[in-house]
């Protein structure tokens, strides 16, 4: 449960770093919470679990760096993709 509640909520985080409105993210934070297959899913003990964990946390962190308004590629000595 850890792992899937650092994963909504690292998201949820960057939604709102970019300004998303407060009642998307309500709906996205209802969503995971209620939705019945997301608690059986989180305690399955798969190889895939882990690896959508990882994937969620993945594409927040590409969607981070693509909508940043900073090129992180314009120069070699400002290359920082963890800010």
């Amino acid at each position: 449960y850890i792992g899937c509640a650092l994963a909504i909520s690292y998201v949820i985080y960057i939604f709102s770093k970019k300004g998303l409105p407060k009642s998307i993210m309500i709906i996205i934070l209802a969503f995971f919470s209620l939705f019945p297959l997301v608690p059986l899913y989180v305690i399955s003990i798969w190889k895939d679990t882990p690896f959508n964990f990882v994937l969620i946390v993945y594409i927040a962190f590409l969607f981070d760096n693509i909508t940043n308004s900073k090129n992180i590629f314009q120069s070699k000595n400002e290359m920082h993709p963890l800010e």
